[in-house]
């Protein structure tokens, strides 16, 4: 199909890359997303009473799917709802494509009804509101733009630490056509992992080999990653108690022998006694940052003389 409407391409490409729900709330700036998706077979719409339930209802979904999920929205107020979502799905590392409508492009700034374009003086701008809870974002200002802010918005969802992305398109630009065929895939690179340093891993593994009381603490990033298997191994081959974080839970059997419990406020005991440097000369904590919770308010000497971290985020 040489031809087709933006906003239909945008939903072409959700499809294409697995997505099979979108969620959200039709108004002026969406409405072109909305009744398209009635033209795309196996994408189905959800339609919720409130923007940030429906950021939540997608983000649960594609939680225990292990797929991406989309949300639709309009300008204004219908954004800045879902806005009040997705920052759980960013500190949780889900992956959310956010469609947020737009004004028509030819009003921007001219005091149009929930103008949230940025343009002009006295315009609220939805682009600076999304840039700090979003991995990536982009304005969509011409069809000539869709092609590459799709690929990029994958790319950016689904590649090392995953997380949501926004794109802000104006109802004009989803009505112009665009001259593309049906996306097969995008190829965004769904399962792409960062390789760690070599020297680090090296260094790692001489600290833990030499540990005469190591101990591990794994988070939600084992979870996400699938790697309980490779866990348990190496639990087992060093004999290493195991805690987990709250989301981490399930990363580790808690029915296992090696198995402290978790590890936080309202946490195990056990796990809270034994986690600390009087106890523990290595830990080797993965998939998990230092959280308050996790930390117990961050006790002093909680985790180990040494303490190793293994993220996919590298900051």
């Amino acid at each position: 199909m040489a031809g087709m409407s933006c906003a239909r391409y945008v939903l072409e490409c959700l499809k294409a890359e697995g997505i099979d729900y979108v969620f959200g709330v039709p108004g002026g700036g969406n409405d072109e997303i909305c009744y398209a998706i009635h033209e795309v077979p196996g994408l189905n719409f959800v339609l919720v009473k409130h923007e940030q339930n429906g950021v939540f209802m997608a983000t649960g979904y594609a939680l225990a799917s292990g797929k991406p999920c989309a949300i639709t929205v309009t300008s204004g107020p219908g954004a800045w709802n879902a806005l009040a979502g997705l920052d759980v799905a960013y500190m949780n590392s889900v992956p959310i494509i956010a469609l947020c409508g737009e004004t028509p492009t030819d009003g921007w700034g001219r005091g149009g009804w929930q103008d949230s374009s940025g343009w002009g003086p006295r315009t609220i701008s939805q682009p600076k509101a999304f840039e700090g809870c979003v991995k990536w974002r982009v304005t969509v200002d011409r069809a000539s733009k869709l092609k590459l802010a799709m690929r990029d918005a994958f790319n950016a969802m689904l590649t090392g630490r995953r997380g949501p992305v926004q794109i802000h398109i104006p109802v004009d630009v989803q009505r112009e056509t665009i001259d593309a065929e049906l996306p097969q895939t995008i190829g965004c690179g769904m399962s792409s992992r960062l390789g760690g340093d070599p020297e680090l891993i090296r260094k790692a593994s001489q600290m833990l080999l030499s540990a005469e009381s190591p101990a591990i603490l794994a988070g939600w990033g084992v979870i996400q990653s699938g790697a309980s298997p490779e866990l348990i191994e190496l639990a087992e081959f060093l004999t290493a108690p195991v805690a987990t974080t709250f989301r981490g839970k399930g990363a580790f059997p808690e029915d296992h022998e090696l198995s402290l419990g978790v590890s936080g406020s309202m946490g195990h005991e056990m796990a809270e006694r034994y986690l600390t440097a009087e106890n523990v000369d290595v830990l080797l904590a993965v998939g998990t940052i230092f959280s308050q919770m996790t930390t117990i308010g961050w006790k002093q000497n909680y985790g180990g003389r040494k303490i190793i971290q293994v993220d996919i985020d590298p900051q």
